[in-house]
């Protein structure tokens, strides 16, 4: 695949990936040109092929080459496409151009160029150039290598120094076992503490991100990366550390004045940052914030050992030392959200209750999460993810709780407003044994309900949201059921006084939404504070009707139905409703429905509608 060519000047590379491109777009043009003509004798039109490869050619020149980026170029006569890509593998199933890098003359001239700068290497660096030409090899064509070790031995012509580069075990490391290669880990190894320290902060950049020289300057000030020096100014000294880093080619220009860093430098940045996090974590003790690295922090061992830390993300449990739930026994100052994932890899109780999560009080969100199910859910693998979940309990300021994957059948004993008075979310998503949904009902104060694929029956969940129980959820705002696939009719919903948002999704059993989902509330309406409702893929689902002298949905502001293609009919429309949404439905009776929309009949009250999506 074409990968980033990172080069200071070097014409001859640049028309040697030209010339490959335009003898791609040539055999393009004229294969296209013979399926569609079926000749290969007319000159003018097979001419003019040419000269369209020729300008789309041109184009691409003109807009350069970026690693995982797709160029576009395009006239009056149709456009082309060029995607580069780092490994072969992510292309998919497209035809590639596989360039093997540059020719040993042109790499050994911009090799030289890079390291040696004008002078005559020959003449006044014998022996340096002598231990350059070893070091080409292990190039492998690649200028961006190229330009990275030369800067770095450019940096001092010294046979010592280069010896010592020359020596590296770093030449030994396979690119394959993390994807850099060994020059750009030797130009970071080199590198002084304080340029290593301004560089690794970039990992919290998005990759591709551009950024200008000020606004970066400004983040190292402010995280007090630049120590102030009597006879220069921060910004000075800031702004020398951000160029020497762009003359090492950590930096390269972008358009509009911006910088960007090359996708593999980008890699090394992350690398190199959670290499320093893990070297480093006795050191800091008293971190308090750990931004922006959730995907690495599986790779940190012993975070427990973090004790001042606040925030973290996700935990992710492993059997190994250092990665078990025991980690978050004395993190006890953590606060906001966590997540807790992995957790079929707990193999007692015991390890649940050294995490303490009973003792952080600050904890007001919390995730527990199984991403895979254990082998053949037997009995004692069942009774080990029950036993797990009960050792789970957490503070009871806590306010939202998402259970996500657990196959155990019976819910902790904890879960109840006693403990949890504070309680305003509840989530049980992918519980495949959990039919119990008594201890829903304790939770009174529940302010967001979402229960989804799991195997409630319809009667279960009938006497859930029976109206004569409707104080148990007087305060519920948000609903959402999805693919509960044994559920066959709508349990009455309409009674819940404080209900706004209503999402029914992937319900295949439901054929028919009537009377029996529209229970009333003491003030005689259904759904009096419902402001939002959606069902989707509803496969089954052919009538949804209504009494036209209830009164319904008073304040419903938008309807949307998508994936319900036997769907037929719509019910009168309530006059509140500004937004509707209709997308993939069967809408049998469409005439009438259309008619009624353009005269503002009574059967959808349009005349209020002001936004309608199809």
């Amino acid at each position: 695949m074409i990968g980033r060519f990172a080069l200071a000047s070097s014409e001859k590379v640049a028309d040697s990936l030209l010339g490959a491109l335009v003898g791609k777009a040539v055999e393009v043009a004229v294969q296209q040109f013979c399926e569609q003509r079926g000749v290969e004798d007319d000159r003018k039109q097979l001419q003019d092929s040419l000269d369209h490869a020729r300008i789309l050619t041109q184009q691409i020149e003109q807009q350069g080459y970026e690693a995982g980026n797709l160029a576009d170029a395009e006239d009056d006569r149709g456009s082309i496409q060029l995607l580069s890509l780092a490994s072969p593998h992510m292309g998919g199933d497209v035809d590639a151009i596989h360039l093997e890098g540059l020719d040993e003359e042109s790499l050994w001239k911009f090799f030289k160029e890079c390291a040696f700068g004008s002078s005559n290497s020959e003449v006044h660096h014998p022996h340096l150039e002598a231990m350059a030409k070893k070091m080409m090899c292990m190039l492998k064509g690649s200028p961006l290598a190229a330009k990275i070790l030369g800067g770095l031995l450019s940096m001092k012509l010294d046979e010592q120094h280069w010896k010592s580069i020359l020596d590296s075990e770093l030449w030994q490391l396979p690119q394959e076992e993390n994807g850099i290669m060994s020059e750009l880990q030797l130009s970071y190894q080199y590198l002084p503490p304080h340029l290593k320290q301004c560089f690794e902060f970039c990992s919290l950049f998005p990759k591709n991100y551009r950024f200008s020289e000020s606004e970066l300057i400004g983040l190292w000030m402010a995280e007090g990366f630049i120590e102030p020096q009597e006879s220069i100014r921060m910004e000075e000294l800031a702004s020398n550390y951000f160029h020497e880093l762009v003359n090492r080619s950590f930096f390269q220009k972008s358009k509009d004045r911006d910088f960007i860093m090359h996708n593999l430098i980008y890699d090394l940045a992350e690398l190199s940052s959670v290499e320093s996090l893990r070297h480093g974590m006795i050191k800091l003790i008293n971190l308090r914030k750990l931004d922006r690295l959730d995907k690495f922090i599986d790779k940190i061992t012993k975070i427990g050992k973090l004790t001042s830390l606040q925030n973290l993300s996700v935990f992710k449990v492993l059997k190994d030392n250092g990665h078990k739930l025991i980690e978050l026994n004395g993190l006890k100052q953590l606060r906001g959200g966590l997540c807790i994932t992995n957790l079929e890899n707990v193999e007692n109780k015991d390890e649940t209750n050294i995490a303490s999560l009973n003792s952080k009080e600050d904890l007001d969100e919390l995730e527990l999460e199984w991403t895979s199910l254990q082998e053949f859910d037997s009995d004692v693998n069942l009774h080990i993810s029950e036993q797990v979940l009960e050792g789970l309990q957490s503070h009871h300021n806590l306010q939202s709780l998402t259970i996500r994957g657990y196959n155990g059948a019976r819910p902790p004993n904890w879960l109840h407003e006693q403990v949890y008075s504070r309680l305003e979310t509840l989530q049980l998503q992918n519980c495949k044994n959990w039919n119990d949904l008594v201890v829903v009902r304790q939770l009174s104060q529940i302010k967001h309900l979402c229960l989804v694929r799991i195997p409630v029956q319809t009667q279960n969940l009938h006497n859930l949201f029976n109206p004569e129980h409707c104080k148990f959820f007087s305060q519920l705002e948000e609903l959402v059921l999805e693919g509960i696939i044994m559920l066959e009719d709508l349990p009455n919903l309409g009674q819940l006084p404080c209900l706004k948002s209503l999402s029914i999704q992937s319900l295949p059993g439901v054929k028919m939404i009537g009377d029996r989902f529209f229970a009333t509330t003491e003030e005689g309406s259904c759904f009096p504070r419902l402001h939002s409702l959606s069902f989707h893929e509803m496969p089954a689902w052919e009538e949804f009707h209504f009494s036209n002298d209830r009164n319904l949905f008073p304040c419903l502001v938008l309807l949307h139905i998508s994936n319900c293609q036997k769907l037929l009919m719509l019910p009168r429309l309530p006059p509140s409703i500004t937004c509707l949404q209709l997308k993939n439905v069967g809408l049998e009776d469409c005439p009438r429905f259309w008619k009624a929309i353009d005269e503002g009949s009574s059967i959808t009250n349009s005349a209020s509608v002001t936004e309608l999506y199809i």
